[in-house]
């Protein structure tokens, strides 16, 4: 694997893309492991999810879970314990009407609509709103996030003919924090549509994740098939690709009619779509900031691995989990406070699943 030159602050990179090395050059193996799990069919009410739909540490010993049919914000210490719950919904300018997710910001979070017009409420370690922006967008938000202090990142779709040809396609952008106007885009995809009822499949096919580190770098994986991890300047100047290729191999029967469900429920029974019967490539991208990690996921998931790239752009370690069940859709919390994981469908009984990260040979 080709190092990177420099560190990724300084914005000098090169590719790393491989698909096999020297045994010898293989990075160390480290495994995140479940410590405790929260979520019950009965009991405290308190811990019963309906659909998790992020959850990250504010500091060492406390933890948010966003529940996203609820519309709720729980709070936990890092043993699991409830420290309080709260609801903001509403027409105030601190309030959502219907949030999609949350994304983590220092000392702060951000819960992000997803319809249009979408927005965002900023709280703060005591899940206290501090401020809320309306993005100036048309368009549903996805994978929202922020970048640094003063932007808001994510992208938006769209649908719409030209030159006489049905399209859709994504625009990765940035916004203005405080004003919610557009700044620039990063990246753009997009599909013809044989007609707008056949859009289901090309919608999926157009799927992809975005992270960034600080007020620095914007990743982008641009199809999450593949691989590859895009990686641009906080101004928008593409600087090089990240890649380390694996086999997909055949996944089970299980977890293809489960994604199946998942699907149908989080997009509405769209259209038809039959999913691969491969593992997918990378599906999702977290941050550990001070440590400028980059954890990209990728197989199964319900055997999810990671590749964690250092500053340096080649990869620190390798990981793999211990102890979450091996049938159920996983995603994951990752920051520089600790590591969670939780159930992506809301189709049984979400948990949250609080992990530390361990040496292989330990």
């Amino acid at each position: 694997m080709n190092k990177i030159a420099g560190p990724f602050l300084c914005g000098i990179l090169l590719s790393a893309c491989s698909s096999g090395e020297d045994p010898a050059s293989f990075p160390p193996h480290l495994i995140l492991s479940v410590v405790d799990s929260i979520g019950v069919e009965f009991g405290d009410p308190e811990e019963v999810f309906g659909d998790v739909n992020g959850a990250y540490f504010l500091d060492e010993s406390t933890f948010v879970v966003f529940d996203k049919a609820y519309q709720n914000l729980r709070t936990f210490d890092s043993e699991g314990n409830h420290i309080l719950t709260r609801s903001f919904q509403g027409n105030g300018p601190l309030e959502y009407q219907y949030a999609s997710s949350i994304s983590f910001l220092d000392t702060l979070f951000g819960v992000f609509e997803f319809d249009k017009p979408p927005g965002c409420v900023i709280f703060d370690g005591s899940v206290t709103p501090v401020s809320s922006v309306t993005l100036h967008e048309s368009s549903a938000l996805m994978n929202p996030g922020f970048l640094g202090n003063s932007s808001i990142i994510g992208s938006v779709g769209w649908m719409a003919e030209r030159n006489g040809v049905p399209g859709m396609g994504i625009e990765v952008c940035s916004w203005d924090v405080h004003s919610g106007i557009r700044e620039r885009v990063f990246f753009s995809n997009s599909v013809d549509l044989t007609s707008y009822g056949s859009g289901y499949g090309q919608f999926v096919s157009l799927e992809h994740c975005v992270e960034s580190l600080r007020d620095s770098l914007v990743f982008v994986v641009p199809d999450l098939r593949g691989f590859e991890i895009l990686v641009y300047s906080a101004e928008g100047a593409i600087l090089d690709t990240l890649c380390t290729v694996h086999e997909r191999d055949l996944r089970s029967p299980e977890e293809i009619e489960l994604e199946m469900i998942w699907r149908k429920l989080r997009d509405g029974g769209m259209g038809d779509w039959s999913p691969s019967d491969r593992e997918p490539g990378i599906t999702q991208l977290q941050v550990q900031d001070s440590q400028g990690l980059l954890w990209a996921c990728h197989g199964s998931y319900f055997e999810p691995e990671f590749d964690v790239y250092g500053m340096d752009g080649g990869i620190e370690f390798t990981c793999s989990c211990s102890g979450l069940p091996t049938s159920e859709m996983l995603r994951f919390g990752i920051n520089d406070h600790g590591f969670l994981a939780y159930t992506m469908q809301p189709s049984g009984y979400p948990r949250v699943y609080i992990m530390e990260l361990v040496d292989e040979q330990r």
